[in-house]
């Protein structure tokens, strides 16, 4: 809001003019910084899907409206990338020409091929006729490809252009406009004689386009008409505004509309076939709206009307209609605009004139009708309007009122260009307050003027007595940043914080209304606009609080805000149109709200608007209909009835998919794409790819950015997702499973909606989760439970046997104890009388010396008696032994000397046998703490089975083992070799192995061995080594717990041992 840069010093009017040249055309441009392959665009053409495709000197691009996608063609040939020509066949199938040949693009497989048998030569033009053949133009020369046979002819005759006209007929052009017809049969080539009188030289043919019985033909000269039967040439165009020669590179028809866009080296022209009328379109520097390189080389019209160019220098230029309906005005170097960008004010004259009011230029009056623009100079202190930076203009007759940055009000005189009054300060005589701020200025129906100030409130201007006089009924300090006069005369007023104040001229009503919510609510918005609609029903717009509604009563309101499809909630001005709908400025667009529906429609900069902020106080609309709306960057007018509305939805393709940072592409490595993603209904997916991304367009290309996207993955989702600027879906870590696609498309301002389009997405499981794998999960799972009962039943089966077992050992263990109880008391009642027997045998067998006979009786009974008082003894420390009842004395033995003297008793039986007993013991005596009396047990039952199964040899030998504190006494003998089998059972009671059972014996010797053994925690075992001997081992512990020395035994050892018979 400073002092300009210059202060003009004399007041005057600069008028500027700009001739439109027809229908404005604002132009979009694409280039290398948008992702175009190069800024030299040669060729584009629009395939039958909908995509743009744009040859280039550096590559082919496949353009969806957001991206352009490169399409290789053949990395190793060179010049492959510079595109020169481009053409679609009936199969959908592309053609492009190269400087290095011709190549062929299948788009449903992605792949592309140089065409076979096709010449290295630049390709120039591209056609195909009625009889599914391929012409093209390579090096200067025709060729021919057959579809049916996949054949190239070549025809020797020179060409430079083709066209097919709509009977199938083949025409080329060549040199000086030499134009011929072809014979697509028989390749004879007929020539189009030209009448002596127009014999001249038009140049090369470029290009050709066959209009009825018509030919445009462009060259490097001009434009013409051929009538193709009377051979009548007719000039159309061929100089352009600067006097040179119009070289004409491309011809393209906009349908239905009999209007052909001729691309030129002097830029674009427009021509009326009907009217055989031209409209030129050109470069303006400085506006960037405009055509950027007048070297147009290519002309498109795709299926929506949208004109596509391809410069030399400038990339693509695009122009839509749609946008088009949007005229824009921002300042331009050459004065043929508009001064200033921020534009504040807008207001119009009785002429018809629209003025102008900037924040940073001043003010400018323009003509609609002639297109001129007239800018006011500002600066002089003494003429002309002080201050650039304007708030609040009127224009009433021949009087401007304008309101300069803090410099009041000021008055100009039209007719003769000054200002005629000033008001610094907006005051009154009786009011303390005053401002150099004026915000507003409006007139009321009866003509009169008022002012609206910030701080001092508003006040009546009158013009005869050229006074300001306060409006009472508003608050002295108030800021009025709008003011506006309803149907009844009443007159509203926006404030800063305070609602809006009103008050009647006529009846003296006055009053506020405040759109706090209620008491508690402390917000407070800026009310920047006040309209009346035709039900009478009063709007307001606010900063900050949305778009508001006061109802009839004047009480009650509604507020209409971003829940309710409100871009922003900062709106300034409105206008209405025709049918009763409101258009809003506002923060973030162009609103278009229906009051009857509440619909609402926002247009943005995507649509064709200079920007997406609009600025303060500036809307204006003309008695024809026709709206101006101020922004920070210029001003845009249309007619609300004449936007142009595509209705027809535009195609809709799933365009890409991508996996991680790769994009998928048809057969590539990872094999997830047979065909390109734009045909594919359906995508299988690994489980390791089961992050990825789908990328989708609906192909508007008119405001492709501001297009409304909603997707989801149904039978993962149930809610959709909306999406105004990007257009990929993304997912990560999506389940093993089948789910369906889909998505749809609408405009943004309600033209259209598309179809949903959906795609099949399946994520195949890892293998541990495949149907195979739960199939022998289930086998397992069914193996498990099988073998779980078997093993069940089995164990049932075993505790049972156990159990049984257990039972059958326990009645054998009682017929044990039965047969042990048996025999103890059977040894008992033996026992007893051969006591008694063994005491007068033994009195007898000493009183019998010398009866010899006698005591030989007597010595037999002796013996006998001892065997069974022994056998007897035996069983019950048997008995004792196995009920744990055997209490043992220890005391310390000498083991060597014990050991002897038992050999010694055993010796004669050994020698009555033919048995050598012999002993091998260490010299050192081995004293060890054992019970003497189980000792003589064990080591005499060991000596007494050895001597019985011994064949010839006894061994008994003893050593100590100071290290493991334990000795161990081995006897060992030569017979029979005890099977392995039987060498635990011989330790059971009674047990007699098979084959000695003629050997007399008991059973119970060995067994009282062990027990015996074991009640020293020792061992007794019996092994056999290389030897071929029966070797029986015993181990006891050299010390024991509690010995002591027992008192000297007087028994010999004879008398003391008990030996059981095995």
């Amino acid at each position: 809001m400073g002092m300009p840069r210059y202060v003009s010093t004399v007041f005057l009017l600069v008028f500027s003019s700009f001739a439109l040249r027809g229908q404005p055309h604002y132009f979009k441009h694409f280039q290398v910084d948008q992702g175009l392959s190069h800024n030299s665009v040669t060729c584009i053409i629009q395939d039958r899907l909908g995509f743009i495709w744009v040859g280039t000197k550096g590559g082919l691009d496949r353009f969806d409206g957001h991206e352009f996608e490169d399409i290789a063609l053949d990395p190793g040939t060179a010049g492959a990338n510079h595109i020169t020509s481009l053409y679609e066949d009936r199969h959908g199938k592309i053609w492009i020409g190269t400087i290095s040949g011709l190549f062929r693009f299948d788009p449903r497989s992605g792949r592309c091929e140089r065409v076979p048998q096709s010449p290295a030569l630049r390709v120039a033009d591209i056609r195909e006729d009625t009889a599914n053949q391929v012409w093209f133009i390579a090096g200067g020369r025709l060729y021919k490809y057959n579809g049916e046979t996949s054949r190239i002819t070549a025809l020797n005759v020179q060409a430079s252009a083709i066209e097919i006209d709509s009977e199938g007929g083949v025409w080329i052009g060549g040199r000086q406009g030499a134009v011929k017809n072809v014979n697509a049969e028989t390749n004879r080539t007929t020539p189009i004689e030209q009448p002596r009188h127009q014999s001249i030289n038009r140049g090369l043919i470029t290009c050709m386009t066959a209009v009825n019985q018509f030919l445009l033909v462009g060259t490097t000269k001009g434009l013409w008409r051929l009538d193709r039967r009377t051979a009548q040439w007719k000039t159309l165009l061929t100089k352009n505004s600067q006097g040179a020669d119009v070289f004409v590179r491309d011809i393209e028809a906009i349908k239905n509309e009999g209007k052909y866009y001729i691309a030129t080296e002097s830029g674009l022209f427009v021509y009326d076939y009907g009217k055989d009328r031209f409209e030129s379109v050109e470069k303006v520097i400085g506006d960037p709206y405009s055509l950027n390189d007048n070297a147009v080389y290519t002309v498109c019209v795709d299926n929506r009307n949208g004109v596509w160019l391809g410069t030399f220098f400038g990339g693509v230029n695009f122009y839509s209609r749609e946008n088009g309906s949007f005229e824009k005005y921002s300042p331009l170097p050459a004065n043929a605009s508009i001064s200033g960008n921020a534009v504040r004010e807008i207001c119009g004259d009785d002429e018809g004139n629209v003025w102008i009011g900037t924040e940073d230029a001043g003010i400018t009056k323009f003509n609609p009708k002639t297109g001129f623009f007239e800018h006011l100079v500002f600066g002089d202190p003494r003429t002309g309007i002080s201050y650039p930076n304007i708030h609040g203009l009127l224009v009433d007759g021949g009087r401007l009122y304008a309101g300069p940055f803090v410099h009041g009000l000021e008055v100009m005189d039209l007719a003769s260009g000054k200002v005629v009054e000033r008001y610094a300060d907006i005051r009154t005589r009786d009011s303390l307050f005053a401002s150099n701020f004026v915000m507003s200025i409006y007139k009321t129906t009866s003509g009169r003027i008022l002012v609206g100030t910030t701080g001092a409130g508003l006040h009546w201007y009158d013009s005869v007595s050229k006074t300001l006089t306060q409006v009472q009924e508003i608050p002295q300090k108030s800021y009025v940043y709008a003011v506006f006069e309803d149907h009844a005369g009443t007159i509203w007023t926006g404030s800063l914080s305070s609602g809006v104040f009103y008050f009647n001229p006529k009846t003296g009503e006055h009053g506020n209304v405040n759109f706090s919510l209620d008491s508690a609510d402390r917000r407070f918005y800026t009310i920047q606009g006040i309209h009346e609609d035709r039900n009478r029903t009063l709007w307001f717009t606010s900063e900050g609080g949305g778009l508001i509604r006061l109802d009839s009563s004047r009480t009650g309101f509604r507020r209409y805000t971003k829940a309710e499809g409100l871009p922003t909630e900062y709106t300034y001005r409105m206008l209405e149109d025709r049918s009763g709908r409101l258009w809003i400025s506002s923060l973030k667009g162009l609103i278009c709200f229906n009051p009857e529906t509440e619909d609402i429609n926002v247009y943005t900069q995507a649509n064709g608007l200079i920007t997406d902020q609009f600025n303060y106080s500036s809307a204006y609309k003309t008695a024809d209909g026709k709206m101006y709306f101020g922004t920070v960057k210029g001003m845009v007018a249309f007619i609300p009835e004449n936007l142009v509305k595509n209705t027809q939805p535009p195609p809709l393709y799933i365009t890409g998919l991508q996996v991680g940072d790769t994009k998928i592409r048809p057969k590539d490595s990872l094999a997830i794409l047979g065909t390109s993603a734009l045909v594919t209904d359906s995508v299988t997916l690994d489980y390791k790819h089961s992050s990825f991304e789908i990328a989708f367009a609906a192909l508007d290309f008119a405001a492709p950015s501001a297009i409304r996207y909603r997707y989801r993955m149904e039978g993962f989702e149930d809610k959709w997702t909306y999406l105004s600027s990007n257009r990929k879906a993304y997912y990560t870590g999506l389940p093993a499973g089948t789910y369906r696609f889909v998505v749809t498309a609408e405009s943004n301002v309600g033209y259209w909606k598309t179809e949903p389009k959906s795609l099949v997405v399946t994520v195949l499981p890892p293998l541990w989760k495949s149907w195979p794998a739960y199939v022998c999960y289930a086998l397992a799972v069914l193996l498990l439970v099988a073998s779980t009962v078997y093993y069940y039943h089995r164990n049932v089966k075993r505790r049972n046997a156990r159990r049984l077992k257990l039972r059958e050992l326990e009645m054998e263990k009682e017929a044990y104890r039965s047969k042990i109880e048996f025999f103890t008391n059977i040894a008992h009642e033996i026992r007893t009388p051969l006591t008694l027997i063994k005491g007068p045998v033994e009195w007898a067998y000493d009183k019998a010396e010398d009866a010899g006979a006698v005591k030989r009786n007597l010595t037999l009974v002796k013996s006998y008696t001892d065997r069974l008082v022994a056998l007897t003894t035996q069983l019950l420390d048997f008995r004792k032994a196995e009920i744990n009842q055997f209490s043992l004395n220890f005391a310390h033995t000498d083991i060597g000397m014990t050991t002897a003297n038992l050999i010694a008793d055993f010796t004669p039986e050994a020698e009555k046998r033919d048995i050598v007993l012999r002993a091998f013991g260490q010299k050192m005596p081995l004293m060890a703490a054992v019970d003497r009396e189980a000792f003589v047990k064990i080591v005499s039952n060991l000596l007494s089975n050895a001597i019985k199964y011994a064949d010839q040899y006894v061994s008994v030998e003893w050593e100590e083992d100071a290290i493991a504190q334990q000795f161990s006494v081995i006897v060992a003998n030569d017979g029979e070799i005890i099977p392995e089998k039987y060498r635990e059972k011989i330790f059971e009671p009674f047990f007699r192995i098979p084959s000695r059972k003629e050997v007399q014996g008991t059973g119970i010797g060995l067994s009282l061995a062990r027990s015996l053994a074991d009640l020293h925690d020792g061992t007794l075992d019996v092994i056999v080594d290389e030897t071929a001997l029966n070797i029986f081992v015993l181990t006891l512990p050299t010390n024991q717990q509690g010995v002591f020395r027992l008192n000297p035994q007087t028994n010999e050892v004879g008398n003391e041992r008990d030996v059981a018979h095995n």
